[in-house]
């Protein structure tokens, strides 16, 4: 009873550590997960001694159930209350802990069979405090990077993770009936191949997300980078251009003046004026960067017969980083142009302007009828994932709908600031 009591009163005050620590995209401010983790720990601490105080006779065969039941409402708790991610995301963290937590377990039974009970109760609080520094001390970060970097493929991934934790539990439980010297060493092979199991899935994990999202975000990169240079390529021959024409002009101004023609030279200056005038209206804000990305779709638009109207209220300095913006401009722009190619109209209304301290950006453009947008995980490609993720960077919003055959994309991103 005593023994067991203390390993239960270990475990639960390392569930609520590990959770507090697994929320990577928290739900709820520190102090209050700190309540509902500590509330959680007290809830099943008071189930496991009422089930061996009232059944002292069956408290070990309840040991199990218990300890189940402990686990289901941590994760519960940690769905629910705790982390702000979606369920496939969240359920891939619980699966990824308790698969940890199997093989804790099933190595405390090895030690068991070696070691004192009061050296196995030091094994077992080590066992996790080494892995808590490793998790802190890197893998957090890292994990939390990638983490934050899954969309579509979520689903996929918890699917893996539930598969392993069931591979682990099958495979430590299996190994925990033997006995002997060759049974222990059975066992560790078992656990051994188990642990190996989870790194595989960590680093599955940690590679693939990653590499896709960086080659669609390279890709992006790339056509921004090419309309950039088209952009300047053009400036550059405009410049080559009235270099060259400013000398015909100084002619016909030169003769107007020596003829006195002060009446010829302010027509003609005033011609010039207009003409320059309606070719500076090819610039569509002051802003180089989102000047450079909106004319190469305007160029687009007219390839692929889009109405493409803009109303871009920028000067050449923003409160956001051209990199986020540009990524952020880009990806609402190609997942408009996308979205209306199969509509009746074929039509994209963009309007950026200053809002507050940071910048507003609608979008508008038309779709079937019959699309429904929820704003799904699975619906999310890696364009939407990375506009709500710098969304999210800036403090800002990002919102996303379609009704009567408009789609309609609103994103804020307040000022940055520094750290």
């Amino acid at each position: 009873m005593n023994e067991a009591l203390t390993s239960h009163v270990t475990d639960n005050i390392f569930h609520a550590i590990w959770f507090y620590n697994l929320a990577l995209e928290p739900k709820c401010g520190r102090r209050k997960r700190l309540l509902v983790l500590a509330a959680t720990a007290v809830c099943c601490q008071a189930l496991f001694y009422a089930a061996a105080v009232w059944t002292p006779e069956k408290g070990r065969c309840l040991c199990p159930a218990v300890n189940l039941s402990a686990a289901a409402v941590y994760a519960g708790v940690f769905l629910c209350v705790l982390s702000a991610s979606s369920p496939a995301k969240s359920v891939f963290l619980v699966f990824t802990y308790y698969s940890l937590f199997v093989l804790r377990w099933g190595f405390s039974s090895l030690a068991a069979k070696c070691l004192e009970d009061w050296l196995m109760r030091v094994f077992q609080i080590g066992f996790n405090l080494l892995f808590l520094a490793l998790y802190a001390g890197g893998l957090r970060g890292r994990l939390g990077q990638i983490y934050r970097r899954m969309h579509g493929g979520a689903s996929r991934i918890a699917a893996v993770s539930g598969l392993t934790f069931a591979v682990t539990a099958a495979a430590v439980g299996g190994g925990a009936g033997q006995s002997g010297v060759g049974g222990i060493k059975g066992q560790a092979a078992v656990m051994a191949a188990a642990c190996l199991s989870v790194f595989l899935l960590l680093f599955y994990v940690l590679s693939g997300p990653a590499e896709e999202y960086r080659f669609a975000q390279l890709q992006l990169y790339e056509r921004i980078l090419a309309q950039r240079k088209e952009s300047c390529d053009r400036l550059d021959q405009r410049a080559r251009q009235m270099r060259h024409d400013i000398r015909h002009h100084n002619v016909v101004v030169a003769e107007l003046a020596k003829k006195g023609d002060c009446a010829g030279i302010l027509s003609y200056l005033r011609e010039y004026d207009v003409v320059e005038w309606k070719q500076q209206q090819t610039r569509h804000c002051s802003n180089s960067a989102v000047n450079s990305l909106v004319t190469g779709y305007v160029k687009r638009a007219e390839r692929e017969g889009i109405v493409f109207r803009t109303l871009l209220r920028l000067g050449e300095n923003t409160p956001v980083l051209d990199v986020d913006l540009i990524t952020v401009l880009g990806n609402i722009t190609e997942n408009a142009f996308r979205g209306c190619r199969d509509a009746r109209e074929r039509r994209v209304e963009i309007v950026v302007r200053h809002q507050g301290g940071g910048i507003l950006i609608m979008c508008q453009n038309t779709c079937l009828d019959e699309l429904f947008f929820g704003g799904t995980e699975g619906q999310e490609g890696t364009g939407i994932w990375s506009i709500r993720r710098i969304a999210a960077k800036y403090g800002g919003s990002a919102d996303f709908y379609a009704e009567d055959g408009l789609f309609t994309c609103r994103v804020l991103l307040n000022r940055r600031t520094e750290g």
